[in-house]
């Protein structure tokens, strides 16, 4: 789904924002590893193994949305290594900017993480059904405007890339306008030769 997105979304380039929620789980049973039935309760010690979820990131940011502004998220449970691993994985997965959090404290506070700041975003208590995640759009949206108006990192790609996708959509009606006149002659050689299905075969292969 997330490649079908994001393909989906290249030609746009970086006016494409890719807000992306944290992982549900970093382990899952593979399916052919699952048992049909349910399991009964006299089976006593179960061994479960786990395979570690694929990590698509990397792809997005290198080959599906290459130019698209991208936000991951980083939860811990120990915030003494919380800054240490979203800078890691700013790092690794190129992101350019990723969301640092603590189980619980989460939804009071967040801090995000660039390649130039960290910066504390914090919950409104002025409105009490309000959480940390209005400000942090807020705050996310006002970092992709700039991020589309520096030119320096998207004019001349995002050029080539309008050139690439207009030069596909001409050939693709070419393509179009080509099967149409194959039609077209095909109809006439029929209608000239209704009842001679020889000399019709004959002029077509012709």
């Amino acid at each position: 789904m997330l490649q079908m997105i994001a393909m989906s979304m290249r030609c746009i380039g970086p006016w494409a924002m890719f807000y992306l929620a944290p992982a549900v789980s970093d382990y899952y049973v593979p399916w052919k590893d699952m048992v049909e039935h349910k399991i009964q309760s006299g089976s006593h010690l179960l061994d479960v193994k786990l395979v570690q979820v694929p990590k698509m990131l990397s792809v997005l940011r290198k080959d599906w949305a290459p130019l698209a502004f991208c936000i991951s998220f980083k939860l811990e449970t120990d915030s003494s290594i919380l800054l240490n691993q979203t800078n890691a994985a700013l790092e690794k997965y190129k992101m350019h900017a990723v969301v640092a959090n603590e189980l619980l404290t989460r939804k009071e506070q967040v801090v995000v993480v660039t390649s130039s700041e960290k910066i504390t975003v914090l919950r409104d208590n002025g409105e009490s059904a309000n959480d940390v995640e209005n400000p942090l759009i807020k705050l996310l949206s006002e970092r992709h405007v700039s991020y589309i108006e520096d030119s320096s990192r998207y004019t001349i790609p995002y050029q080539r890339s309008r050139v690439v996708i207009l030069h596909r959509a001409s050939s693709l009606l070419t393509t179009f306008r080509d099967l149409h006149q194959i039609k077209m002659n095909f109809t006439k050689i029929r209608r000239s030769y209704p009842n001679r299905k020889e000399m019709l075969w004959r002029d077509v292969v012709a």
